[in-house]
C-alpha cells in the first residue's frame, strides 16, 4: 500500500509540473539516445579498424611473399654465373624467370656495378653501361647492399629506361671481394 501511494505522488507530481516533467523527461530520452549513438559509433569504428587490420595483414603477407619470390629468383639468376661472373644461358633463365614471377619485369648483371646483361633487352636499352655505384640517386642504396652483405630493396626509384620501379640488389663476393650485382 506504502509502495502504492508512492507511485501516486510521484504521478501526481508530473501532472501538477507538466513543463518540469517534460524537461525530465526530455533530457533522460537525450542522454539515452545520446549513450545509445556514442555505442553505435564505437562499434561502427572498432569495427572498421578490424577491417583495415584485415586489409594491412593481407598486403603485408602479399609484399612478404613477393620479396620472397625476388630473393628466389635472384639467387636463381645468381647461380648462372660461372667461376669467372660470366652468365651461362642468362637469357633463357631470366626468361623464365620473368615468366614465372608476372611482378618482375626485367632481370640485370651488374658486374663491377655497371649494367651488362639485361633481359629483356627490348625497352631496356637504356640501362645498359649505367655504372650503380657512381649514379647519385643509385649510390646510397647499392652502398648499403654492399656492406650488408644482403639483398637489399630500394624504391620506389625513377629508372633510366622511364618508369618507376622498385629494385632488389644481391651483392656477389668471391673470396671475400665485392665481384657483382644481381638487380
Amino acid at each position: 500500500m506504502i509502495l502504492k501511494s508512492k507511485n501516486i505522488k510521484l504521478l501526481r507530481w508530473f501532472i501538477v509540473r507538466p513543463k518540469t516533467s517534460g524537461v525530465i523527461s526530455f533530457l533522460f530520452v537525450s542522454i539515452i539516445t545520446i549513450l545509445i549513438s556514442f555505442q553505435q559509433y564505437q562499434l561502427v569504428k572498432e569495427l572498421e579498424q578490424r577491417e583495415m587490420n584485415n586489409i594491412l595483414n593481407v598486403v603485408h603477407h602479399n609484399i612478404e611473399e613477393s620479396l620472397k619470390n625476388y630473393y628466389t629468383a635472384t639467387l636463381t639468376l645468381a647461380l648462372t654465373l660461372n667461376d669467372e661472373g660470366i652468365p651461362k644461358d642468362f637469357e633463357y633463365v631470366s626468361k623464365q624467370l620473368i615468366k614465372s614471377n608476372i611482378t618482375i619485369s626485367a632481370v640485370e648483371l651488374v658486374p663491377k656495378g655497371i649494367i651488362k646483361y639485361v633481359y629483356p633487352i627490348k625497352g631496356n636499352e637504356a640501362a645498359v653501361g649505367l655504372n650503380i655505384l657512381t649514379t647519385e640517386n643509385l649510390r646510397v642504396e647499392t652502398l648499403k647492399s654492399i656492406s650488408n652483405k644482403k639483398m637489399y630493396f630500394a624504391g620506389p626509384l625513377k629508372l633510366k629506361q622511364g618508369g618507376i620501379g622498385i629494385v632488389g640488389r644481391l651483392p656477389i663476393y668471391k673470396k671475400n671481394s665485392f665481384g657483382d650485382f644481381l638487380p
